[in-house]
């Protein structure tokens, strides 16, 4: 799952991307839009205790974003996502390289991704970003999608 927007506050930021911290009560407004999504489309999904997403991680689920660690009111231009866009382009290269892969690209920033990945060995999902994009993401069916191409891989999610 690749994502492009920064976490809206510090107290959000943790070692995940898009996850927060263990001891957050409340899951960010992207996260809780994810987990809305997942309840309404995947039967098997269960909303963790917590929302950092280790458990995630734990079952192949790799989570990225462009931005890292910035938060919105961080004062760094707006261009410094440009400061991690090869090395992200490599890394999404590289593991579509070494073998077969489900991307989900959520906004339109993540889907210019698609460009780097080996498509012949994996497969993409383009989602429309939650925040911005709310009532298309809602329908979008993408984590259905990302389960039957992931099934068609061989392997099972486990959200």
């Amino acid at each position: 799952m690749v994502g492009d927007m920064p976490y809206k506050n510090t107290h959000d930021i943790s070692d995940i991307a898009s996850g927060t911290k263990i001891s957050n009560h409340k899951p960010p407004l992207l996260l809780e839009r994810i987990y809305a999504n997942l309840e309404n489309t995947v039967t098997s999904f269960q909303r963790p205790l917590n929302y950092h997403l280790d458990r995630w991680l734990n079952n192949g689920i790799f989570l990225c974003n462009f931005y890292f660690t910035q938060t919105i009111a961080d004062p760094l231009p707006y261009h410094y996502h440009l400061l991690w866009e090869s090395f992200i382009n490599n890394l999404v290269q590289y593991i579509s390289n070494d073998h077969p892969d489900v991307f989900m690209l959520f906004g339109s920033k993540a889907i210019t991704l698609r460009k780097s990945i080996n498509e012949t060995k994996s497969s993409v999902v383009e989602v429309p970003y939650p925040i911005y994009e709310y009532k298309e993401f809602k329908k979008s069916k993408c984590f259905c999608k990302a389960c039957e191409l992931t099934c068609e891989l061989g392997f099972t999610i486990k959200w």
